[in-house]
């Protein structure tokens, strides 16, 4: 239907409701009229025709299906406008939407409701901590309904969709990869294009603002922008892609999809003087004459001698980022004092960046060696900036308690930690996943074992594994922090101690492009337990880059193998 046939729709239902004299029954035609305007983009013209439907369904005592519905187009109506205004009265909307959906004993209408209230409580609040802890609960809720009802729609990459921009607003980057990815696993095929792109966008924006990895946000906007999506959508998108364009420096592209934005935003202006209808305005003209400057500024003689000093930044930056590297390794256990505490032992040290927030880590007193895994949260300078606060927190801790239980260890480097960035007061919740052992030196077949999420894998000289469960918290600062246990344990004098981060079961690569995980490592590590262990690393490095196959490493990776026992 075009512009013209949806204007002479119009016209013939404001004809009708001249001749229907009866009130109470107009609401029908109430709902078609605001239909119409949604489609011609008028959403103020919408919205003030959804207020005269609902003034009339309201006073209805019963539930009913076409009073959620206009409820629900409310909470649509309102979606295009960002203000705070039309954040309260959408949230209002969803509430009210809710309470309908819960009467009507609808599962699938209560499981629409729950969505949009948490699009609201996340869109223009991500600094309030307790509308995000409101969301999260309803989405959780949605996660764990998900196949309650047979016959039914499946929420769950909605309810996932969002848990990974909760997440990513808590800068909490690992919890919304996880979400993220579940998101594109629990795509179902037979989804609208319109909802398609909003996924699409979701992840590229994360991939953007929580990864800073440009070329894989280009990679899921140019999807979503091949989509079937509200204009209003596709402009969002149009702007997202200008931005990567212009940090790519390719100012071509960047002025193309500003052009695409202005084209849409004339297309709507067309609309409203054919019509005669108020539609939506439009933040700003994208081709006032500041941008006007600044595009040509770029695209003159300037933009070489910009470039010029952004190569020069660059390349200051990357050699202190190298450098930064020598002192962080200048803290990493050596070779020889390695090779001095145990039998034998391998190490596959592999950061992301030039920099990295794992490490692994090494002390000795007089009775005992302590040797460490630890993965920091984040990655490259922040992952390492992170690493080093928590490497001095594992040695003090160490050093000033009387040769301590390794859960007394943890628990130390944890206040420590917490301490030095001001936790309690700025919310910071950096911290790290780490595996620690402490092995006697005069009897190295007594081992005590902690672990803050990461477990240790002990495997025996009959290739008989078994895998000790660490505590389901970091160290750092926890929304329930628990006291850390330690295990004590008595290995064989042919075993194995495997010690690593999730950088590598968590990488996707082989032939299907999935995740190695957990089980799956551990059973490559038990596989290949009856080989020298300076072999066994050999063939795990191999091994990860065959993986890989020229794919991008997602993250930090380190594994270490230690026989303690002397033959």
């Amino acid at each position: 239907m075009d512009v013209r046939q949806i204007e002479r729709k119009v016209k013939s239902l404001q004809r009708q409701l001249q001749k229907n004299e009866h009130v109470r029954s107009r609401h029908g035609t109430y709902v078609q009229l605001a239909d119409l305007y949604q489609k011609l983009g008028a959403f103020e013209d919408q919205i003030e025709w959804l207020t005269k439907a609902y003034a009339i369904l309201k006073r209805r005592r019963r539930p009913s299906e076409i009073r959620f519905h206009v409820l629900m187009s409310f909470i649509a109506a309102y979606r295009i406008f960002e203000s705070e205004k039309a954040y309260s009265l959408g949230l209002k909307y969803a509430d009210l939407a809710l309470v309908e959906a819960t009467a009507l004993q609808n599962h699938a209408l209560e499981q629409k409701a729950r969505h949009q209230k948490a699009f609201y409580l996340i869109s223009y609040s991500s600094e309030n901590e307790n509308n995000l802890n409101d969301a999260e609960v309803l989405l959780q809720r949605m996660v764990s309904e998900g196949h309650a009802h047979l016959n039914k729609p499946d929420f769950r990459y909605i309810a996932y969709v969002h848990l990974g921009i909760i997440n990513r607003y808590r800068e909490n980057t690992r919890e919304a990869k996880k979400y993220f990815d579940l998101t594109i696993e629990n795509l179902p095929e037979d989804i609208s294009e319109q909802s398609r792109a909003s996924v699409y966008k979701s992840v590229a924006k994360f991939q953007l603002y929580g990864l800073q990895n440009l070329q894989r946000a280009k990679e899921w906007l140019e999807k979503a922008v091949n989509m079937k999506t509200p204009a209003f959508n596709k402009h969002a998108i149009y702007q997202d892609l200008e931005f990567i364009a212009k940090q790519e420096g390719d100012f071509s592209k960047a002025y193309e999809m500003i052009q695409k934005r202005i084209e849409l935003e004339r297309e709507w202006n067309m609309e409203k003087a054919e019509t005669k209808m108020t539609a939506m305005k439009v933040k700003g003209d994208l081709l006032d004459a500041k941008r006007k400057q600044k595009i040509f500024e770029l695209e003159n003689v300037k933009l070489a001698e910009a470039n010029r000093k952004i190569a020069e930044k660059n390349k200051h930056i990357t050699d202190s980022i190298t450098y930064s590297s020598r002192l962080q390794n200048a803290v990493l256990p050596t070779e020889d004092e390695l090779r001095e505490a145990f039998a034998d032992h391998f190490i596959f040290y592999r950061p992301k960046d030039i920099v990295a927030g794992d490490f692994y880590w090494f002390q000795k007193t007089a009775n005992y060696y302590y040797f460490a895994v630890a993965d920091c949260t984040g990655h490259g300078v922040p992952g390492a900036m992170v690493s080093m606060i928590c490497h001095n927190a594992l040695t003090e801790s160490v050093q000033k308690l009387n040769e301590p239980e390794t859960d007394r260890v943890l628990e130390n480097a944890r206040s420590l930690v917490k301490l030095f960035f001001n936790s309690e007061i700025n919310g910071i919740r950096d911290g790290m996943d780490i595996c620690l052992v402490r092995i006697g030196i005069s009897a190295p077949t007594e081992v005590q074992y902690s672990g803050a999420h990461n477990s240790l894998l002990v495997v025996n000289e009959l290739g008989e594994a078994n895998v000790v469960k660490a505590d389901r918290q970091p160290v750092g600062s926890w929304l329930r922090e628990l006291p850390f246990t330690a295990t004590n344990l008595e290995v064989s004098s042919g075993s194995r101690l495997f010690l690593y981060s999730d950088g590598m079961p968590d990488q996707f690569g082989g032939p299907n492009n999935a995740k190695l995980k957990t089980s799956g490592f551990n059973g490559l590590l038990v596989e290949t337990s009856d080989m020298p262990l300076t072999e066994q690393g050999e063939w795990i490095k191999e091994f990860f880059t065959n993986w890989l196959n020229g794919g991008e490493q997602m993250d930090d990776v380190t594994v270490v193998g230690i026989a303690p026992c002397r033959s």
